[in-house]
C-alpha cells in the first residue's frame, strides 16, 4: 500500500492547513526578530507556535463533525506547532548564518511535506509542488517587505 493512501483524507488536510499556517504565520515574527533581537527568536516562535496551535485546534474542534472533533483538533494542534516552531529550532542551538541556513532548510522540508500531503490529480503532482513553493515564496516576500517597513518606522 502506498504511503500517500495511508495518510490522505481529513487528517492530511488538517496537517497541510496546520503545518503551512504555523510556518507561514510566524515567518514575519522570526524575520523581524532576526534583525532586532535574534536571541528571542526561538522562545518567541515557540510561544507563538503553541498559542497558534491552540487557536487552530479550537477552531477545528468547533467546526468539525462530532466524531472527528478531538482527533482532528489534535492533528491541527500538532501540525501547527511543528510548522511554527520547527523553523526557529536552529536559533536554540546556534546563531547567524548557520541558524538561518538551517531554518531555510527546515522550511523547505515543511513545504515539501505540505506539497506531498496536498491532493493532486493524475499528472498534477509537480504542479502542486510548484504551487506550494510559489505560495511560500510570496508569503516570504510579503513578510520581508512588512519587516522592512515596520523596521524603518520603529
Amino acid at each position: 500500500m502506498k504511503l500517500r493512501a495511508l495518510i490522505k483524507g481529513p487528517a492530511a488536510r488538517r496537517a497541510v492547513f496546520g503545518g503551512s499556517d504555523g510556518m507561514m504565520s510566524l515567518l514575519g515574527v522570526v524575520g523581524y526578530l532576526l534583525v532586532t533581537h535574534p536571541k528571542l527568536i526561538f522562545p518567541t516562535a515557540l510561544s507563538g507556535a503553541i498559542s497558534s496551535g491552540v487557536s487552530m485546534a479550537a477552531g477545528d474542534f468547533m467546526s468539525a463533525d462530532t466524531d472527528t472533533r478531538l482527533p482532528g483538533a489534535a492533528v491541527m494542534f500538532g501540525a501547527t506547532v511543528i510548522g511554527g516552531a520547527a523553523p526557529a529550532v536552529p536559533w536554540a542551538f546556534t546563531s547567524g548564518a548557520a541558524a538561518l541556513a538551517c531554518a531555510a532548510g527546515v522550511c523547505v522540508v515543511i513545504a515539501g511535506l505540505v506539497a506531498f500531503l496536498r491532493e493532486a490529480g493524475p499528472g498534477q503532482r509537480w504542479v502542486i509542488v510548484g504551487q506550494t513553493f510559489a505560495i511560500l515564496a510570496v508569503v516570504l516576500i510579503v513578510t520581508i517587505a512588512c519587516d522592512l517597513w515596520i523596521g524603518s518606522t520603529a
